[in-house]
């Protein structure tokens, strides 16, 4: 899993379709056993998979991205803006306590949990605001918004206009340093009253996927239930 993951993170398809890290691994796998006693130097991989029409994905050339992750952004966060009092939050009593001296969380996971009206919106777009005027890369997701149906966490990307996963775009953007996914109204899945159930599979990929890349934080809001 971590292998694919990783091979989803480095290369991409020249034609446009999504990556298959099983062919990767094959096309790797030949060239290892056609060099047995010979140097295999990093051209030459690259050159192999070029000639399958794979090439390495150079995350902080793709300004397509950066700017795609600012237009989602600013999605977010517009609705918000003509809500704020005198041009600023309120912020909830609390909300400080999520991020730490050095402007980052104070945790890799953190649940966010309230009453409906409590305030975890206010709180997680307080937090999403000063991290983008940090210059930490920050993805937020809204739960009720996403389309119905099953799918996996690349599908999810391309609808959003990424090129892969929201989190492995996420690490491929912050190129080692901390970055935070965000993923707002949770509680619109309810595996209890059968309600879009299946997108807790898409969230739970989420997750794991969040768990492979130690330089990510995921921050969570839900309703108290």
């Amino acid at each position: 899993d971590r292998i694919e993951f990783a091979l989803r993170k480095l290369f991409y398809n020249l034609d446009g379709d999504p990556l298959d890290p099983a062919a990767v691994r094959g096309y790797l796998c030949d060239l290892l056993l056609d060099n047995i006693h010979r140097p295999i130097r990093r051209e030459t991989i690259l050159d192999c998979l070029a000639s399958h029409g794979v090439r390495q994905r150079v995350w902080a050339t793709e300004k397509t991205v950066t700017d795609r992750l600012a237009a989602i952004y600013e999605s977010y966060y517009e609705p918000l803006r003509s809500q704020l009092a005198n041009g600023a939050f309120i912020e909830v009593p609390g909300s400080n306590s999520l991020l730490g001296p050095d402007g980052l969380p104070t945790v890799r996971k953190i649940l966010l949990i309230g009453s409906a009206g409590a305030g975890k919106s206010c709180c997680l777009a307080v937090t999403v605001h000063k991290l983008k005027n940090a210059g930490v890369p920050v993805l937020p997701l809204r739960f009720d918004q996403l389309p119905d149906g099953i799918m996996p966490t690349t599908d999810l990307g391309r609808k959003l206009g990424l090129p892969e996963s929201p989190a492995l775009t996420l690490a491929g953007v912050a190129e080692g340093k901390p970055c935070v996914l965000v993923v707002e109204q949770l509680d619109a899945v309810s595996i209890a009253s059968g309600r879009r159930a299946e997108v807790w599979t898409l969230f739970d990929s989420l997750r794991r996927e969040a768990d492979k890349i130690p330089n990510l934080y995921l921050l969570v809001g839900c309703r108290q239930f």
